[in-house]
Formats: structure tokens, C-alpha cells, sequence
């Protein structure tokens, strides 16, 4: 083991006594209703998103009035919470026409609606759905666009807000700013920007681990070969591969092609790009040789990511509680923070709760 090698596992044990730290802080997971939607309602939905809808019923309860539920997408959260009885009517915003078109089609049967609308617009929220009336929700909002719905849904002092975050990176160009005066005023010597907000949505417990691993090994040794032929020392980018491709290592020449034809390139860099990979695929000795650095490469940052992932859930713990206290200390509301299912249905399962106070 390197010097570098014995630091990072020095580090990684340290940083155990701040994981014990924090699971104070970790909330605990809410019980599951024993009422479970039939299965032909959540035909053309992934699995794990019907069942993170379903778990998002679970904590909402039921016997709620209407609901505006933020970036809906086709409204299946809004379909889950209707079916469950957890609201009288759902009015779904999402800025894609086409998804509200779908939305209305799957929902034509529920008291459900559709407005097109940009979230991050300057008046994102129709005068018909303000005021204290009804409950907001959102799930899995990005970045910017569930601080929106929160702070709207804050201003028109709405009853209830039910909303889990997700990638908290998105905030724009700038660096990230608070919504909580009191978290503003302590974090001001500590400002963060993307990439530092993007280590909170470092825990991927969802990802396969073998096709991962062959993925990353694949593009490390890639990335090894590109700089040697192209004598760059800059990393080209691909978007993730289909799993048929990362099924065994025979596919490591069609994943060359695939990489190869990745969007955003010219015709020109695409045919240079796919005949130099080819030939190196096709070359045992040289293939061998690159996936051989790609593994050692996947190695080594695997054991940097070891320490970096023992800081993620503490931050996403840090930038909820900003949310909580927001709307705890600034905006009038009882607020409670849940975890609405296991980490295997959704890494993203912290669930800002808050009721708002009786006068």
C-alpha cells in the first residue's frame, strides 16, 4: 500500500465516528400502509418510482383536500394520492405540454388537472391555486425547482408541504445560498457551488455494482488510451451506456462504439474516434494493456470515493435541515424530516414534512 493508499484508509476510519454522529440526525422510516394500489395502475411506471409514490402516500395519510403537487411530470404521484384517498382533487404543474397531454389521458377518470407552467418562472404558481386552501407536494423536484416550490408554497402559507429533494446541485451559476437566515449566517465563510453540492447526491445505492464497475473500468481505460493516442490531457465524456452493453466483458469492443458516437461530436471526430477505437479493440495486446489501467484507475477511485461518500448523507442532512428550519423558525410551520422508504427503492428518501401552525 502507497503512502497515498494508507492515508485515504486512515481517513476513511477516522471519519466512522462522523457517520455515529449523524445517525442521531437520521430519520426514521415511515411504517407502510397495508393498502396497496393494483398493479395495472402502475403499467408504463418504473417500479421503483410507482413505489416511491406509494411510499410518499404512506407519510401524506390520508383525508387531505386539494393538492398541488410541482413538476409532476405525467401526474403519477397525483394518480397514488387520489386512488389512496390522500387528497379531494390534485393540481399538477410541469412545464412539458406533452407530459400533461399523457398526465390527462392516464388521470382522465380522477379529479386531477394539468397547467403548463415553468416552475422557475417569475410567476409560476396560477392565481386559481393560491392561498392557505391546499397541501403542496413534489417529488424528486431538481435543485432550484423544489427550493421554488417550497418558498411559494411558504409565502401562500399553505397547509401542508410534503416534499423530497433531489439533486441539490442544480441551483444555477451561482453559489448556493440558504434558505434559512440562521444556516446563512453560519455558513457564510463556507460557500458552496455545484461541485460541492453534488457530493450530497453522492450515495447511489440503486446502481448495479458489477455493470458499474465494468462501466467505469471500460471508460478509465478509454480515458488511458485517448490521452496516449490524442497526447491530451483532457477526458472525453459519453453518456452512460445501455446494460446490454455492460453484461459480460465481451462487450468491451461495443462499448468502444458505442462511446465512440456519442452525441456532440462532428461527423469527422465520430469516424476518426470509432476506426482508432476499433483497431485497439481488435488488438488483444493493446486492449489488454488499457483495460488493465482502466481497472487500476477504477481501483484508486474507488478508494478516493470511499472517503468523499463518507461526507454525502451529512450534507444532504445539512441542506434539508436549511429547508426545515426555513419553514420551522421563518415561516410559521411545525416541521418534521422522514425518510420515505429504503435506500434500495431511492439513495434520494429524505422527506421535508411541515404543517402549518394554528394561529
Amino acid at each position: 500500500m502507497d503512502d497515498l493508499e494508507h492515508e485515504i484508509a486512515e481517513s476513511a476510519e477516522s471519519l466512522a465516528s462522523l457517520l455515529q454522529a449523524v445517525e442521531a440526525l437520521e430519520p426514521q422510516p415511515t411504517p407502510r400502509s397495508q393498502q396497496r394500489l393494483s398493479s395495472r395502475l402502475a403499467v408504463g411506471v418504473a417500479g421503483r418510482k410507482w413505489a416511491q409514490a406509494e411510499a410518499f402516500a404512506d407519510v401524506l395519510s390520508t383525508g387531505h383536500g386539494p393538492i398541488v403537487d410541482w413538476c409532476s411530470g405525467k401526474g403519477h404521484l397525483a394518480r397514488v394520492l387520489c386512488h389512496r384517498g390522500c387528497c379531494s382533487s390534485a393540481h399538477c404543474l410541469e412545464l412539458d405540454e406533452a407530459l400533461c397531454i399523457s398526465g390527462a389521458t392516464l388521470s382522465a377518470d380522477l379529479p386531477i388537472d394539468f397547467t403548463v407552467t415553468d416552475a422557475l418562472g417569475a410567476d409560476p404558481l396560477p392565481p386559481r391555486l393560491r392561498g392557505s386552501a391546499y397541501a403542496h407536494t413534489a417529488l424528486h423536484a431538481c435543485g432550484d425547482l423544489h427550493r421554488r416550490a417550497l418558498t411559494t408554497a411558504c409565502r401562500e402559507q399553505a397547509r401542508h408541504i410534503a416534499l423530497v429533494p433531489c439533486c441539490y446541485h442544480k441551483v444555477g451559476p451561482e453559489a448556493f445560498t440558504p434558505l434559512s437566515r440562521r444556516v446563512a449566517a453560519e455558513s457564510a465563510l463556507l460557500p458552496l457551488r455545484t461541485a460541492e453540492l453534488q457530493l450530497a447526491t453522492a450515495q447511489t445505492a440503486t446502481a448495479s455494482t458489477p455493470t458499474r464497475a465494468r462501466e467505469q473500468r471500460w471508460r478509465l481505460a478509454i480515458d488511458a488510451w485517448q490521452r496516449e493516442a490524442r497526447g491530451e490531457d483532457a477526458y472525453l465524456s459519453a453518456p452512460s451506456a445501455p446494460v446490454r452493453l455492460l453484461r459480460s466483458d465481451a462487450g468491451f469492443a461495443e462499448f468502444c462504439e458505442f462511446f465512440s458516437s456519442a452525441p456532440g461530436r462532428s461527423a469527422a471526430e465520430r469516424g476518426a474516434l470509432a476506426g482508432a477505437l476499433r483497431r485497439m479493440a481488435d488488438d488483444s495486446t493493446a486492449s489488454r494493456h488499457f483495460l488493465e489501467l482502466g481497472e487500476a484507475a477504477r481501483r484508486r477511485v474507488r478508494r478516493l470515493e470511499a472517503v468523499r461518500r463518507q461526507y454525502s448523507r451529512p450534507l444532504e442532512l445539512w441542506l434539508c435541515a436549511d429547508m426545515l428550519l426555513h419553514l420551522g423558525e421563518e415561516g410559521g410551520y411545525d416541521v418534521e424530516l422522514r425518510r420515505l422508504c429504503e435506500p434500495e427503492v431511492t439513495p434520494r428518501n429524505l422527506m421535508v414534512v411541515a404543517w402549518r401552525r394554528e394561529a
